[in-house]
């Protein structure tokens, strides 16, 4: 794979993944916030099971791993999109972009080394 191709593959990913916001904003405006919400998770969740299928990998999960699955889907899935969906009926997508923007500068920074 050449360097090109993982660079402009990159740049491509930042840019849909950049159009999230704008896209639950105007989304926002046709749906209920939980709504679009439980769809994007919903949807979210088939694509993972097709993909451990397709890679031969899904298994029965024991009781303890769906607690902890749970917990982490809870707290760090279904409560982000949920607020950001609510917010985005508050105000525009500009200013959740920019609230993005802090959260992601100490990880760009750490994986520079601290440079």
């Amino acid at each position: 794979m050449s360097k090109s191709f993982v660079y402009i593959s990159l740049v491509l990913i930042m840019m849909i993944w950049g159009l999230n916001v704008i896209a639950i904003k105007i989304l926002v405006e046709h749906f209920s916030p939980v709504t679009l919400t439980s769809f994007r998770i919903f949807t979210a969740g088939i694509v993972v099971i097709l993909i451990l299928l397709f890679m031969g990998q899904l298994r029965k999960l024991t009781w303890k791993e769906v607690m902890y699955i749970g917990i982490a889907a809870l707290f760090s899935v279904v409560v982000h999109h949920l607020f950001l969906a609510l917010g985005l009926t508050k105000t525009t997508a500009s200013n959740a972009g920019l609230t993005f923007f802090p959260r992601s500068l100490p990880s760009s920074k750490r994986s520079e080394g601290g440079r």
